[in-house]
């Protein structure tokens, strides 16, 4: 920190109308005598949880998508380790197995 000082740094997400609240808080709460605070935004992809068939059965996938142009697919990791276990087979094998099957099917 300030002239080599050891220091703490925090963090604190909150909604913007909490600002003051949390301002007062770590002012009384804490040794601080001065905050800095900022607001962010956040965009996001569209996310849809779509079903496919795999040779192990079905198993749930996160769509992400921007302007209907599929970027990503993500198969639901507690439908993979579920299969892992029924089938005593590697957690990739199956997650490989469902994203091809995701892939395969696009048109959703």
């Amino acid at each position: 920190m300030k002239k080599n000082r050891p220091g703490t740094l925090v963090t604190v997400t909150c909604q913007p109308h909490l600002i003051e609240r949390f301002t007062d808080f770590l002012l009384r709460e804490t040794t601080t005598i001065g905050l800095r605070w900022r607001v962010e935004n956040r965009l996001k992809a569209r996310r849809t949880i779509r079903e496919v068939q795999t040779q192990y059965g079905p198993i749930k996938c996160k769509v992400a998508e921007i302007n209907s142009d599929i970027i990503n697919i993500s198969p639901e990791y507690e439908d993979c380790t579920r299969v892992t276990l029924e089938e005593k087979i590697s957690l990739k094998e199956v997650m490989d197995a469902a994203k091809a099957a995701a892939l395969a099917v696009r048109a959703w």
